[in-house]
């Protein structure tokens, strides 16, 4: 495996279902149903469609009550917002918090490490790939590095883990409808 750049120290287990949150820099709401979706780097379309998804999620009246947070690695907080609300042209409601995490230290807290070479491009991967392009979502700009996996959790109001995705591969997304619904 290439090393990559900027990389927190330690990465822990990912938190299972019915565990705590685990202490990691994000400022989670108390007393709220919450779905945090850790990409693995702008510019990847597995990703952007992640992010498409969990924008229309939060803008759904029956998810009002519920908080997603969409944390990235490769930017700061402002170029992810400019990202979403320019380049993706996404109109982000008040109940989507957008969060950089440059040292990749929620990443490692969360137990997100990274891939393989074979589990960043392969025959199946590529095959996806093309699928999204037919949906309009390609490649964009690289941000950040492709060797970061990706992951999603959410939290019930009491702050127990009631999903728990951790990517085994570039394609292998979240659930997100399943992450929100587990957490109502």
């Amino acid at each position: 495996m290439i090393p990559s750049w900027n990389y927190a120290s330690s990465v822990k287990t990912a938190p299972q279902i019915g565990d705590t949150a685990p202490a990691s820099g994000l400022q989670l709401p108390e007393g709220q149903s919450t779905v945090i979706l850790l990409t693995r780097h702008l510019g990847c379309p597995f990703c952007e469609r992640e992010i498409r998804t969990l924008v229309d999620l939060a803008k759904q009246a029956s998810n009002s009550d519920t908080r997603f947070i969409v944390v990235v690695h490769s930017v700061p907080t402002y170029e992810l917002s400019k990202f979403v609300t320019e380049e993706l042209q996404l109109q982000v409601p008040s109940n989507v918090t957008l969060h950089g995490d440059a040292e990749r230290r929620v990443y490692a807290a969360w137990g997100l490490g990274e891939l393989s070479l074979l589990d960043i491009i392969n025959k199946d991967i590529i095959s996806q790939v093309g699928e999204l392009k037919k949906q309009g979502i390609a490649n964009r700009l690289t941000r950040g590095t492709r060797w970061q996996t990706n992951g999603a959790f959410a939290l019930n109001k009491q702050g127990r883990i009631t999903y728990s995705h951790v990517g085994k591969n570039s394609g292998d997304t979240a659930d997100l409808d399943k992450a929100v619904s587990s957490a109502q």
